[in-house]
């Protein structure tokens, strides 16, 4: 029954004749149509069984109306609404001031194309809030701290509403599937295995985090962007070079095919700082003991890389007892090393590297295009030193790094 919308109309004081109706099921636009008023049928994704035949026209949303767009139709409409007045050409007053629309309103005594302005502008707002909701689609490894506080640093500065998936407990036909239901304008990939799942998406952007060595994953993709688990190696030797007094050679060893890129940009890093780069390849871990003799002698510090090839159950023993026997620090990448004789560790903060990815898909929602981005290493480094190993080795830390740093004493 029209109840409803005449109703309104004369509580309002405008004709239904003059009143636009947005409808998204079969009752409302009959309804809407009988009370005379045009009516405009809103698919939504979840009405498609309602018959929105008697509608005047039909839309599918309003996701591809910007602001632009709705300018156009509100001069448009005011321009009309001259014409048929008996205006024409630039005698017509359709400009966007707040004069020309009063003129409108007391020359006819109607507030059509104000009310038309108005009522476009409240359902593109509110179809905006809507969609919002379901903008970013987070798809996430584990349901694990690290990637939980990444979130939460996701969330602080992306600024909008996720749905999030978690890879172990769900499978990829269904995280697909609800990647294809949704349509989110990005999709957010915390942790490599959640990588793994969606990279096969190309139509949709792709932000990913908390992935130690994506080069591989994300090469020569167009729509996919994000920040590694990796500090910026410039940033990690310019740390050491303060906080050890003297340092000159760092050693390191590295697989190419997993710690190749990052120790490329290392090496130039390492020329811009004055520091020498003593690094060797590693192709089997059973290489590792005759490699690390090389470093006697050679290194002031060795710079130990998140490689699997280079730290495993059956190295890792090894390699701190060679560095102690050598009185040669080891700088790490995790905190858990540091109870076996590293020296300082450089950590990331991923909290922070999810505020880096928050940005970066904050500005792709705002209309920067993905392909502006660059891949990017984490920013901030979390320092943590062994003071028990700085006064084994006779090491006196920088001051400023030590008033930065998390200090512990591991035996």
């Amino acid at each position: 029954a029209p109840d409803i919308y005449l109703y309104t109309a004369d509580k309002l004081g405008v004709e239904p004749k003059k009143c636009i109706v947005f409808e998204d099921s079969t009752h409302g636009a009959t309804a809407a149509n009988k009370a005379g008023m045009f009516c405009i049928g809103l698919r939504n994704g979840f009405n498609e069984k309602q018959d929105l035949s008697m509608a005047n026209m039909e839309i599918h949303g309003f996701k591809n109306i910007n602001y632009n767009k709705l300018t156009i139709v509100k001069k448009f409409i005011i321009k009309v609404y001259w014409r048929r007045r008996g205006f024409s050409g630039r005698a017509a007053p359709c400009n966007d001031s707040d004069e020309a629309k009063m003129r409108i309103a007391k020359a006819s005594g109607s507030c059509l194309p104000v009310c038309i302005w108005t009522i476009l502008s409240i359902f593109i707002l509110f179809q905006h809030s809507v969609a919002s909701a379901n903008e970013v689609t987070v798809i996430q490894s584990y349901n694990v701290k690290p990637y939980n506080d990444a979130l939460k640093g996701f969330k602080k500065n992306c600024n909008c509403d996720v749905d999030r998936f978690i890879v172990s407990e769900i499978t990829e036909t269904d995280i697909l599937r609800s990647i294809r239901k949704s349509e989110p304008d990005i999709v957010v990939a915390i942790g490599a295995d959640a990588l793994k799942k969606v990279r096969v998406i190309k139509t949709i952007p792709i932000v990913y985090l908390m992935i130690l060595n994506p080069q591989s994953m994300v090469s020569g993709r167009t729509n996919i962007r994000g920040v590694s688990l990796n500090i910026a190696p410039r940033k990690q030797l310019r740390i050491l070079r303060k906080a050890i007094p003297g340092l000159k050679t760092v050693g390191l060893i590295y697989n190419p095919d997993s710690t190749g890129y990052f120790v490329k940009k290392a090496r130039t890093a390492a020329d811009a700082l004055g520091i020498k780069l003593f690094a060797k390849e590693i192709h089997n871990s059973k290489d590792l003991p005759a490699l690390l003799k090389t470093m006697r002698g050679n290194v002031d510090a060795f710079w130990m890389l998140p490689d699997l090839t280079v730290v495993t159950t059956e190295t890792i023993e090894f390699l701190f007892l060679f560095f102690l026997e050598n009185r040669v620090p080891v700088i790490t990448f995790s905190d858990k090393y540091l109870g076996m004789g590293a020296l300082m560790s450089l950590n990331i903060d991923t909290f922070d590297v999810g505020r880096q990815a928050g940005e970066i898909t904050r500005k792709i929602l705002s209309g920067t295009s993905i392909e502006e981005f660059s891949n990017m290493d984490a920013r901030n480094a979390v320092i943590t030193i062994n003071q028990t190993i700085a006064d084994k080795l006779g090491i006196s830390i920088n001051e400023e790094i030590l008033e930065k740093a998390n200090v512990i004493n591991c035996k």
